[in-house]
């Protein structure tokens, strides 16, 4: 799928989540108010993320999918980089609200909740649109792998995991709640997803923050270029410099190379284009760049 069609599918997608998202934040803060349940006092913080993460995304996705090339020569990876942060970054404040409220569960069961009937039918209702944005944001992340569609991903997932342990400890309080044990088991569960989660933003956010600084390859793929230049040593007399960086799946190789200037500029042409397909067929999605020194021709 091409990329403009990702971006198109993203932009249809967050709109959705967002007028879904208004009226779930407002049912609730109402919940909240009227039950005085810690939960609901999270899901409405939880919503209010969800929501202003999902209207952000829908403009950022509007964006990328223009052509804008006449504006920024050099992509607009950046753009998905700066995206990825404030998603992932709204993903852990959730995942930080989902833990303080596991962990205080844990040492203070619930004893009583207001109006839970209505909390357990908005939370079903929930979890179903959870479900189908989880299987969308997933199918959409499959298709073409870029931060967007997988910090969206795990937003939705995360969303949908508070969502599952707030149902799941309804219902045991609700129908279990002589069994003492039974309600500390949702947050307990909850404590490995929340980790699992957490660890894969700051893996995204890291990434990020390498990609906005113009951070180098991998050690072993600037190896791997350094050897198939070495392999063409008879051509050229000098490698001026190696630069590397990437943004998103896109790697840019930038060389700066000196040749006998009493070589041919054809030959020169046809070396460098020998050089590029050899780092393209060993590294993937490798934008090779060579530029040839004034005292060459």
């Amino acid at each position: 799928m091409h990329i403009k069609e990702i971006y198109e599918k993203q932009q249809k997608l967050s709109l959705l989540q967002f007028i879904i998202g208004i009226p779930k934040f407002v049912m609730a803060l109402i919940t909240a108010i009227a039950s005085t349940s810690a939960i609901c006092f999270f899901d409405t913080i939880d919503s209010l993320g969800y929501t202003i993460d999902s209207a952000y995304m829908f403009f950022t996705s509007s964006k990328l999918k223009k052509d804008v090339k006449d504006k920024y020569n050099y992509g607009i990876g950046k753009l998905e980089a700066i995206s990825s942060i404030f998603c992932d970054v709204l993903v852990i404040g959730g995942l930080i609200g989902i833990l303080i409220y596991s962990i205080y569960r844990i040492i203070v069961p619930v004893t009583s909740i207001k109006h839970i009937t209505t909390i357990v039918i908005l939370k079903l209702i929930s979890i179903a649109f959870d479900i189908f944005f989880v299987i969308s944001q997933a199918l959409l992340k499959k298709s073409n792998k870029c931060k967007i569609t997988e910090c969206e991903f795990f937003k939705v997932l995360g969303a949908f995991a508070f969502d599952t342990i707030s149902f799941l400890s309804l219902f045991i309080f609700f129908y279990l709640k002589d069994y003492t044990v039974m309600l500390y088991l949702p947050f307990v569960l909850a404590l490995p997803v929340i980790v699992y989660l957490f660890v894969d933003c700051i893996k995204r956010i890291k990434e990020s923050v390498h990609e906005l600084t113009d951070k180098t390859i991998s050690q072993e793929k600037q190896n791997i270029i350094k050897q198939i230049i070495a392999n063409y040593k008879y051509g050229y007399q000098e490698v001026i410099s190696i630069n590397t960086r990437q943004v998103n799946n896109q790697i840019y190789v930038d060389l700066v190379m000196d040749f006998d200037g009493n070589m041919e500029y054809n030959k020169i042409k046809s070396l460098c284009e020998i050089i590029s397909l050899d780092i393209n067929a060993q590294i993937p999605h490798a934008k090779v760049t060579i530029k040839i020194t004034d005292k060459q021709i």
